[in-house]
């Protein structure tokens, strides 16, 4: 296999920057947004791209809708980069104690009979051992070395790390629209009955956020760590194994 590292025209065509952008950070914001809307005034839900459009003169053109659309989208990305930085701030923090991602877990993920040529490949390339603790340090530098190795594998890397920024943005979202009624009560009050419906209707999306999240961070950690025996493994080795 060729290990020269690819160009920087081919890896800059490669990179999926609009996975970080659309799934990881814009989705995210967009839903934030549209559940805040939802809690103040449920029929500003039908209504509420007018106000918008109402700022522009009323013969405007598809320039100014689309103004508008660029509007709504940016401060969807804003919202989205402020719950990146939230939710890893205490959602992985708290999510890392009873849920390490470490060799054991690591063996069970990848269905692997041992982890001797893993990391017997891992310190040969990097000149370090695979820590007993978390691994979600050493994934990096797998994921840079298929990156550097395979754009096209690093691929898979990069559309891992979208999904696992908007999962864990989507769960801390629900988080803050789960205690919207206890923060927006000079804004709007609720009656108890209120509460209790707002926040069963919430409980399936966490639920369901909240695996997708646990699966998401299992996910791009590990399968960095199983494109790195894949690109370390040569033709003949795979033949041998068949």
């Amino acid at each position: 296999m060729d290990e020269e590292a690819p160009s920087t025209k081919e890896t800059g065509g490669l990179i999926p920057l609009f996975f970080y952008d659309v799934i990881g950070r814009i989705l995210p914001g967009a839903i934030l947004m549209f559940g805040v809307l939802l809690y103040l005034d449920p029929q500003s839900l039908l209504t509420w791209p007018k106000p918008l459009v109402d700022t522009f003169p009323k013969d405007s053109t598809a320039g100014y809708t689309f103004a508008a659309l660029l509007i709504f989208f940016g401060i969807a990305h804003l919202l989205g980069i402020v719950l990146g930085s939230l939710s890893f701030s205490v959602l992985e923090n708290l999510w890392k104690w009873p849920f390490e991602l470490n060799i054991c877990r690591l063996q069970k993920h990848l269905g692997l009979t041992s982890t001797t040529v893993l990391e017997t490949r891992y310190k040969a390339h990097f000149g370090s051992p695979l820590p007993k603790g978390s691994l979600n340090g050493p994934s990096f530098l797998c994921s840079y070395y298929v990156w550097r190795i395979n754009p096209k594998l690093g691929l898979i890397t990069a559309r891992a790390d979208a999904e696992l920024l908007a999962a864990r943005s989507l769960l801390f979202a629900i988080l803050l629209l789960s205690v919207m009624p206890v923060l927006g009560q000079w804004v709007k009050e609720f009656p108890p009955h209120v509460w209790w419906h707002w926040e069963l209707s919430l409980a399936p999306f966490f639920i369901a956020s909240a695996l997708y999240f646990h699966h998401s961070r299992k996910k791009r950690v590990f399968d960095r760590f199983a494109l790195f025996i894949v690109v370390t493994t040569k033709h003949a080795d795979l033949h041998e194994h068949n």
